[in-house]
């Protein structure tokens, strides 16, 4: 009957050790697995272009022979859970991003690759995430006046390239590749100090100040009463595991609200008007105004007031303004001359005597202008009916052939007319001014005498009172006797 044998105890340990090369070399030619993020791309590229952009990365992924022997690709519904169990949807580009899809996915290498293409010009930002040392490789190409072929050769000679191979073919474990910290130390400090910092928008404390961040992406903001705030922006992917991270800011002094401002005139002594408000004591004057723009308005008497528009704060904080002197009144005009006192008029000729003239008689006044006024008319008629069409058929002036021809008779018609009445209006003047003759010139003698006597006396008045009004008139000026000549009424 067969029984087994005890095996020695160095065979025992020869087997066990063969066994463990087994495992190990099985767990160093396993391929690590990689998750290529769905293609992020800008407007100016069409959906289709970008679906055929991601196939043709994946395919070269799992196809090209220096790629497919280092990694073994994911499948698209892995991932679409990672991506979404991530949240990051088309957001997947920063480290903190990365780290939870690897983590989603339990993929070693996460893809992510971004495009634009503006003015024909393709720009390829592709990147690649270690999660083992938690670490981001970027490579970056461009492409100009490229068609699709030639972009998708651009993205297969990125995604080959021997940065990323190299990253690619380091194994999981390998000492040259050191891990990555699990948060990057941090140094805020500042001037002044006692500054507020707050972390992507949390208050954590005054500077100086000491923290630790989880890769990602921060802001960090200072801010102090008195200073205005500044912001930067850290991203823990771009920086060195070997030596922490030191932020110095140097807070700026906000501007004062107000300024000291003097206003000054020349000559001094002038009331001043800011901004419509009349200011205490008179220039030069001496106060705060606030920061922006202003207009100050200077008086001063015997000058002419001036204005000036200005803007705080002034660079030498001064504001002076020259004030004109006002031009003298004019002296007032001499006081004209009293004018003389008008000398008598002499005494004229005697008033002529005899019988009225037929000429100034009533008939021949009244014929004179009643001809010249139908003379007048007859002629202003004929001249406005010069140029008159003479047809009467209906044609128009541009078909008649016949036009008036009046003005030469109407003209002078009209002349004579004026001419006319100019005479029987003198001769109405003149006749009013002759004596009137007695009524009983035919009588006898002493009749005749003692009529012509009371006649003339009475004749003698009115004679010499209308011949006055004929006669010229004398009177003294500072240059000597003026005379004149005329009607009076």
């Amino acid at each position: 009957m067969f029984s087994p044998r005890r095996l020695p105890r160095s065979a025992l340990g020869a087997l066990c050790a063969l066994l463990a090369a087994l495992a190990l070399t099985a767990t160093a030619y396993a391929k690590p697995l990689a998750l290529l993020v769905p293609v992020r791309t800008t407007d100016n590229i069409t959906v289709p272009m970008r679906e055929a952009f991601d196939a043709h990365l994946r395919a070269q992924l799992k196809e090209r022979a220096e790629l497919s022997a280092l990694v073994e690709l994911a499948d698209i519904e892995s991932t679409k859970r990672a991506v979404q169990a991530a949240g990051c949807g088309a957001d997947c580009g920063d480290s903190k991003a990365m780290v939870t899809v690897a983590k989603a996915s339990g993929a070693r290498f996460v893809f992510v690759a971004e495009m634009d293409n503006e003015d024909e010009i393709y720009a390829i930002k592709l990147r690649l995430f270690d999660s083992s040392v938690k670490r981001v490789y970027k490579a970056e190409e461009s492409c100009e006046f490229c068609n699709e072929g030639e972009v998708k050769d651009k993205l297969s000679a990125t995604l080959s390239s021997k940065k990323f191979l190299d990253v690619l073919a380091v194994p999981d474990a390998a000492p040259a590749a050191p891990a990555a910290p699990a948060a990057f130390p941090l140094s805020v400090v500042s001037s002044p100090s006692e500054a507020k910092v707050q972390i992507n928008g949390s208050e954590v404390g005054a500077t100086p100040l000491q923290v630790e961040l989880d890769p990602g992406t921060y802001t960090i903001r200072l801010s102090a009463p008195g200073y205005l705030p500044e912001e930067r922006a850290v991203d823990t992917a771009q920086l060195s595991s070997a030596a922490p991270v030191a932020l110095n800011f140097t807070l700026r002094p906000e501007p004062p609200s107000e300024f000291q401002l003097t206003l000054q005139t020349t000559p001094p002594g002038a009331t001043c008007y800011l901004d419509g408000e009349a200011l205490s004591g008179k220039t030069p004057i001496t106060l705060k105004v606030k920061a922006g723009a202003h207009a100050a308005r200077f008086e001063l008497e015997g000058h002419e007031p001036a204005s000036q528009d200005f803007s705080a704060p002034l660079a030498q904080e001064l504001l002076s303004v020259t004030l004109k002197e006002r031009a003298a009144a004019p002296a007032p005009a001499p006081a004209p001359l009293p004018a003389p006192a008008a000398a008598p008029a002499l005494a004229g000729p005697a008033a002529p005597v005899g019988p009225r003239p037929a000429l100034l008689s009533g008939g021949a006044v009244g014929g004179l202008i009643g001809g010249g006024v139908v003379l007048a008319g007859l002629g202003a008629w004929l001249v406005s009916l010069h140029g008159d069409i003479t047809c009467t058929d209906g044609r128009d002036r541009f078909s008649c052939p016949d036009v008036y021809s009046t003005r030469g008779v109407g003209a002078p018609l009209l002349g004579l007319g004026a001419a006319a009445v100019g005479a029987g209006i003198a001769a109405a003047l003149l006749s009013g001014s002759w004596p009137e003759e007695s009524a009983e010139g035919g009588r006898g003698a002493s009749a005749g005498a003692s009529a012509g006597a009371s006649a003339g006396a009475s004749a003698g008045v009115s004679a010499g009172v209308s011949a006055a009004r004929l006669l010229p008139a004398l009177a003294p000026t500072p240059g000597g006797a003026a005379a004149s000549w005329g009607f009076r009424f």
